[in-house]
């Protein structure tokens, strides 16, 4: 998974990096620890990633830097 190729990565250069497959495993590791940082797919299986960072966004005070396959202007 590409998930995990990034996560393998950004380990390889020490950042401390957390995954997960949707949105409600996100926002369960948030309830855990806080994050500095979300790399936020668009393409999740049970929210779409633009519903996501609309839903963090008032409150979260990390960056969310958004990841996408998808080619359009629109998204």
């Amino acid at each position: 998974l590409q998930r995990d190729s990034l996560a393998f990565s950004l380990r390889n250069y020490g950042h401390e990096v957390r995954t997960a497959g949707c949105g409600r495993e996100m926002d369960a590791l948030l309830l855990q620890a806080p994050a500095d940082i979300i790399l936020l797919d668009l393409g999740l299986p049970d929210e779409d990633g633009i519903d996501i960072a609309a839903r963090l966004r008032p409150n979260w005070k990390g960056g969310i830097a958004i990841i996408s396959a998808r080619g359009k202007t629109e998204d």
